[in-house]
């Protein structure tokens, strides 16, 4: 039940509040970007991406919270598969390299003191990191 209904699609909505409750369910469709239609397909990957940042900077309460720990986790996985595999990383995702260092770049700017602090260092950290080892540094993606 990990996966968000972006990831396994909206048939997942009733198990999770089943098994979770409301309060989960809504935390999980905040943190959707996106569901997939009948085919199993999603809408273009930037579009998703630039109207969830939207959400998240017009957006108030626990959702930012989840949302960031959620992006830290994944900007801590990145890392890590830089580390172990390198460049072949980026493979995995739809926006590839460029898109996805633009997307978490935007993501920890929309956080940006709107999380508690030791988070925000975090992300601050963690990308940082990912630039460097994607030899983008302070480069704006």
């Amino acid at each position: 039940m990990e996966r968000l209904l972006e990831d396994g699609g909206p048939q997942w909505a009733d198990p999770i509040r089943d098994a979770f409750g409301d309060k989960v369910l809504d935390l999980v469709q905040f943190c959707t970007d996106g569901l997939p239609d009948a085919q199993g397909q999603k809408g273009p990957w930037r579009e998703r991406k630039e109207r969830y940042l939207a959400h998240l900077r017009a957006a108030e309460g626990e959702g930012v919270l989840v949302s960031a720990c959620d992006k830290l986790a994944n900007l801590q996985a990145i890392l890590l598969d830089l580390t172990e595999i390198g460049e072949s990383v980026w493979a995995r995702f739809s926006g590839g390299k460029g898109g996805s260092l633009w997307y978490y770049t935007q993501l920890v700017e929309a956080f940006g003191g709107r999380v508690p602090a030791a988070l925000e260092v975090a992300l601050r950290r963690d990308l940082a990191a990912v630039l460097e080892l994607a030899e983008v540094k302070n480069r704006v993606v």
